[in-house]
């Protein structure tokens, strides 16, 4: 039986979150990217089609909001669901694919809302 690849791009400015998620994440057994900014993280998730992205708001060069925006717009990017994990509040885009967890993340919701986001 081929086991399906299950890979999650984390997107945050933060290099000890995003380290921490990527460990956390490969011993679950996913295989996770890492972009350190919206506009790196739209490059990964365009040649890479994650099966969902880790998203934080605040971030340089290209913040949260901004990615959702181009997200929304891209055909291909737009069925990949994303969970938002920032302190920030969401102007009105938690949709069925857009869902948010609070920072400091409690490693059980996240995983709850990962097996959830996925399986759709």
């Amino acid at each position: 039986m081929i086991q399906e690849i299950r890979k999650i791009l984390i997107i945050d400015d933060d290099v000890a979150i995003r380290t921490s998620l990527q460990q956390i994440l490969e011993f679950e057994g996913y295989t996770a990217l890492c972009a350190q900014n919206g506009k790196e993280g739209l490059a990964l998730a365009k040649e890479h089609l994650p099966n969902l992205i880790l998203l934080d708001m605040m971030m340089p060069e290209m913040n949260g909001q901004q990615f959702l925006e181009v997200w929304e717009k891209e055909e291909i990017l737009s069925t990949i669901p994303v969970i938002v994990l920032s302190v920030s509040k969401l102007d009105g885009k938690l949709t069925s694919k857009v869902k948010k967890i609070n920072k400091p993340v409690d490693l059980d919701v996240l995983f709850k809302t990962i097996s959830e986001s996925i399986r759709g």
